[in-house]
């Protein structure tokens, strides 16, 4: 009888959660025809009528959205608490994927998204069709130059593009590698839990691997095709197994995180880092020639790792992103960046007056956060996934030390429950003031990219089933979405040109003025941007004729004729490319 009224209510509430989530939008559609756009506009957060797709968008966003996710969190948070606490790991990571299957299903069927797409897609894609020629991909443009060639020596790409080789239907290769990262997923919260039961009961354990699952960040991640999660998943476990002293198998995670993603090293110096203090502490451990062999290859491998990208000049070298203090501007506007200093202070004096040398869970999950912070001290973090790989170290040591200042049991749970519907109520980017523009670096924080995704899929079903005879001018990420059938996007490749940036693979041309174009089968894509100036708007300008408006919430894309604004740029652009050759002498 004590698990059977909190059961029904557990049966009642996911009958809400899909009611609200299959309802929804039909829901809004009755009500923008029954005409009750005071209601819509209350809820969509805006004064003046406006478009259905606009509601059914924005709404989503603010209402529908972080209220479907509150239910489904705090419904599981509950099963958690009540059937989950004597779970092992397999089972607790089983439970949350079968959450995240139950929550998140329409997710199967989503496409790669944002920089994944020019990135290890681009890189995957082109290894498949070149039969996983290494050495042809060497030779080919890295990604500042317009190439396939972006992560040379990650095992990322290769994994993709064996996964395109074995499942020829792009439909079944999205459902299966979404399953993959569920399970990446439900293990690193698993994983995380594991490392919150070597310090807490095994309710506050449970509660603290949720908060991870529920951050926006993780959230977002999670339904992403893109190298972020795995090499998370790696770190975390290399953690893992350092706390639990087995010393090979944290090197083994530590280097495959590393080969997944170059960030991945941050785990390689948290090794050496927590072994070198074993060293220097343990008797036992000096006479373990393991210890020393470790600690000699450890950071020979993450030095290797960093010569190798200046060997290759990829993106993150040729860009100026990597040398001492590249990173400090932007960490020193974040608040995570002080958020650590505070929890790092406190924990060195619980350290000190515990007077205890020996590196237990707290101490390795504070060395991983500082080791992030060590590496993006040098690196500038352009993308906030980028702090995937330091949020399950984070969100341990914010709660080892809010432990530590609160001393009420209950109050300790409370305080968990409140941070974790505080997260799942800004699922959907509240918290950041949402973005107008369809930056998909900045929308990859929370699911707030899903209208821009969805922007993207409605743009290229209308651009196949209408001008599949037209030469298709359009933007980075755009551009390769519309001529890379692999992505999803497409059924098939569209004759594509690309403006703004460059690019040399998948058959996509290079804008080279409207000289060279018909003007009466040449359709542009404009994406809502920041204008480069008040005065001049971009892409689309005054003199060019607008087609069709194609808008989920505030996201928006627009076909157009003309390309007098995209020209002007490119000219512009052309000028100053000569001026600079002839100022360093390489003028012809």
């Amino acid at each position: 009888m004590k698990k059977i009224l909190p059961a029904v209510f557990l049966i009642c509430g996911v009958f809400l959660f899909y009611w609200l989530k299959v309802s929804g939008p039909a829901r809004i559609e009755t009500a923008y025809h029954n005409g009750q756009i005071e209601l819509l506009n209350r809820l969509a957060g805006t004064e003046q009528k406006q478009a259905l797709d606009f509601y059914q968008g924005r709404i989503q966003e603010t209402f529908f959205g972080p209220g479907t996710q509150m239910i489904s969190g705090l419904l599981f948070t509950i099963a958690a608490l009540l059937f989950l606490q004597n779970a092992n790991r397999l089972q607790f990571a089983l439970a949350v994927f079968a959450y995240l299957l139950l929550a998140k299903f329409e997710v199967l069927v989503f496409p790669p998204y944002g920089d994944a797409i020019g990135g290890c897609f681009a890189e995957g894609i082109w290894l498949a069709k070149n039969s996983f020629n290494y050495l042809g991909l060497l030779k080919e443009d890295s990604y500042s130059l317009g190439g396939p060639r972006v992560y040379l020596f990650s095992i990322f790409p290769t994994f993709l593009a064996t996964m395109m080789t074995l499942i020829p239907s792009v439909k079944m290769f999205l459902a299966v590698n979404h399953l993959l990262f569920f399970g990446m997923a439900a293990m690193t919260v698993s994983l995380l839990r594991d490392c919150f039961l070597k310090v807490f009961p095994k309710d506050i354990a449970a509660l603290g691997a949720l908060a991870l699952l529920f951050l926006p960040l993780f959230q977002s991640q999670t339904e992403a095709i893109n190298m972020e999660m795995p090499s998370t998943f790696l770190m975390v476990w290399s953690a893992f197994a350092l706390i639990e002293r087995r010393i090979g198998k944290a090197v083994f995670f530590a280097v495959m995180a590393t080969a997944v993603k170059g960030t991945g090293v941050l785990a390689c110096f948290a090794v050496v880092a927590v072994m070198g203090v074993e060293l220097l502490t343990s008797r036992e451990a000096r006479k373990k020639i393991r210890y020393w062999v470790y600690l000699l290859l450890m950071p020979a491998f993450g030095l290797l790792a960093v010569v190798l990208k200046f060997l290759v000049k990829d993106q993150h070298v040729s860009g100026g992103m990597i040398h001492l203090a590249a990173g400090w501007p932007s960490l020193r506007n974040e608040f995570i960046f002080y958020l650590f200093v505070v929890c790092a202070l406190i924990f060195l004096v619980a350290l000190i007056r515990k007077k205890s040398g020996r590196l237990d869970a707290p101490s390795v999950m504070f060395i991983y956060a500082a080791m992030w912070f060590l590496l993006f001290f040098n690196f500038f973090a352009v993308s906030p996934r980028y702090r995937l790989a330091l949020y399950p170290f984070l969100v341990f040591i914010v709660v080892y030390t809010a432990f530590l200042l609160l001393r009420q049991p209950g109050l300790r749970r409370v305080g968990l429950i409140v941070m974790m519907t505080v997260s799942l109520y800004f699922s959907y980017g509240a918290f950041y003031g949402g973005a107008s523009e369809n930056d998909h670096v900045l929308l990859e924080r929370s699911l707030e990219y899903r209208n821009d995704l969805d922007v993207n899929r409605r743009l290229a079903h209308r651009l196949e089933e209408h001008y599949a005879d037209h030469l298709i001018v359009a933007p980075l990420v755009v551009a390769q979405l519309l001529a890379l059938p692999e992505l999803g996007y497409v059924g098939k490749k569209l004759d594509v040109m690309l403006y703004g940036f460059r690019c040399t693979y998948g058959g996509i041309k290079n804008y080279a003025g409207l000289k060279n174009l018909n003007p009466t089968r040449t359709i542009y894509v404009g994406v809502k941007v920041a204008p480069l100036s008040p005065e001049f708007p971009y892409p689309i300008g005054p003199h060019d004729q607008i087609l069709e408006e194609i808008q989920v919430g505030n996201k928006k894309n627009w076909l157009f004729k003309g390309g007098a604004a995209i020209d002007a740029v490119w000219r512009a652009t052309q000028i100053l490319k000569l001026k600079a050759r002839a100022e360093a002498g390489t003028w012809r």
